[in-house]
């Protein structure tokens, strides 16, 4: 029964790398500071109050919006919020009896009524429960689609483990796996979508789209990328519309009840009411919201692509490596229509986010390791690299794993340190921090991340050799 068991498993390739992932997500506890305090108010105030207002809970956070009748609320789309309530609730029903939790009586200044509030923040085990279920399970889920697609679709084994290993540990949105910072679920969202797309199953495309817009507004200018696919994939059939509809039907009802809710409108986000600590493109004189200048950035763009703050090259550069190849092929891509849906919307979503971004007042993400607010599209870029790899020749398939070795580096030595650095040069920053942490901690870290990924290299390179002893396959390809 075992052998059976453990042959059923090498016929699924990525488990290694699912099982590391996961075992190392477990193990971590990192926080993600205000960012993510500013989404446990807003959960909160829905677990206590059955509000959206986090007035009680706003000391917590300086990710707030202030509606003009004075209320507070997060200044983050709710999709994350609404995922995470149901496990949310139940960890507070179980943490309420803590001794260690705080309890404060508050009166109503309308009412004259006296409430009781909790005013502790929901400690590390709430929180790494929370990204357990709704970030590290569902990617290691995805993975796993993933890596049966591509094998049933044709895809070289080595191109199957890069994609796994490009997505779970060398890339921006990985790192954000463990905290509730809302982009890793983004990622894993829009990738569900797109999977559903290649599955030809537009009820799910809608679904999962729409709560990858509910969980993040930038999502919406992927959507004439998604649309242009979908008209693709069913060139002469649109019967598609009707579903995609029905499937963003769930989605598009919780984005009504928060913005009616929160900022009067459904056609009003909370960026409308920002802080205005972060509104630091007011001065100019074309902006919106004060927070984005309507021009497009060039300096700011080529920071994001080769910056060593932020920059693509210094954080995935396989990415970078991966860009021309779709124009070098595109013969092949055109005739293969996962690959151009793919492409289309890996590249277009690049582009079209950059160009956010650049516009952006505060387009470092402040304190991140790696370029945040373009990490949803890298996901995609995983499972294009993947359905190009056995058009690429040798030496670019080493290239890729070149480029891919220093991004899972960074990983370890974000594990090392913290997701949270600060607006300098991210490697030596990231180098100090780790070196300064008490007792060697974080340099065990480190190597602890490096040598599992090791063992899984070791585990999946033995599968490969035995592979090529059993048929006489090349153990590259």
């Amino acid at each position: 029964m075992q052998n059976s068991f453990i042959n059923k498993l090498k016929s699924y390739p990525v488990m290694p790398w699912i099982v590391i992932f996961v075992f190392l997500a477990m193990f971590s506890r990192t926080g993600g500071g205000t960012n993510e305090y500013s989404r446990y108010t807003t959960l909160r105030a829905m677990s206590d109050q059955q509000t959206f207002k986090i007035n009680d809970y706003v000391s917590w956070t300086i990710d707030w919006a202030q509606t003009p009748d004075g209320s507070y609320y997060s200044n983050k789309a709710p999709g994350p919020m609404f995922l995470a309530f149901p496990i949310f609730y139940l960890m507070e029903q179980i943490t309420k009896f803590d001794k260690k939790e705080i309890f404060e009586t508050k009166i109503d200044p309308v009412s004259g009524k006296s409430r009781t509030i909790r005013t502790k923040i929901p400690g590390p085990t709430t929180r790494a429960i929370i990204a357990l279920v709704t970030q590290i399970i569902p990617i290691a889920i995805l993975t796993f689609l993933l890596g049966h697609f591509l094998l049933h679709h044709g895809v070289p084994i080595w191109g199957v483990h890069f994609m796994a290993v490009a997505f779970l540990f060398g890339n921006t949105a990985s790192m954000f796996a463990n905290i509730f910072f809302g982009h890793a679920l983004t990622a894993c969202l829009l990738l569900f979508s797109h999977y559903f797309l290649l599955q030809k199953k537009p009820l799910l495309v809608g679904l999962f789209f729409g709560f990858a817009l509910l969980g993040d507004y930038t999502v919406a200018l992927l959507a004439p990328l998604v649309l242009m696919n979908l008209i693709l994939a069913n060139p002469k059939k649109y019967r598609w519309m009707g579903e995609l509809l029905a499937g963003g039907l769930v989605p598009g009802l919780l984005w009504c009840w928060y913005h009616i809710s929160a900022c009067g409108s459904p056609f009003v986000i909370p960026a409308h009411f920002q802080n205005p600590m972060w509104q630091d493109m007011k001065h100019e004189t074309h902006n919106l919201w004060g927070l984005f200048v309507l021009q497009i950035r060039w300096d700011i763009i080529y920071q994001l692509l080769f910056g060593s703050m932020r920059g693509i090259l210094f954080t995935q550069p396989w990415v970078l490596c991966l860009i021309p190849v779709p124009f070098l092929l595109y013969k092949k891509i055109f005739q293969d229509k996962t690959l151009l849906t793919t492409a289309i919307l890996s590249l277009f979503g690049l582009l079209f986010l950059l160009i956010m971004n650049s516009s952006f007042g505060g387009w470092h993400g402040g304190h991140t390791s790696g370029p945040r607010y373009l990490s949803m599209v890298f996901p995609l870029f995983a499972l294009l690299a993947a359905l190009l790899y056995g058009y690429l020749p040798r030496w670019y398939r080493v290239l890729l794993w070149a480029g891919l070795i220093p991004a899972v580096v960074l990983r370890a030595l974000i594990y090392g340190s913290t997701p949270l650095a600060h607006e300098q040069p991210i490697w030596p920053f990231l180098y100090n921090f780790m070196i300064g942490e008490s007792d060697n901690k974080g340099i065990v870290r480190f190597g602890f991340l490096l040598m599992t990924l090791c063992i899984g290299l070791l585990v999946v390179w033995l599968q490969a050799r035995k592979k090529l002893l059993h048929t006489g396959q090349d153990i590259i390809n």
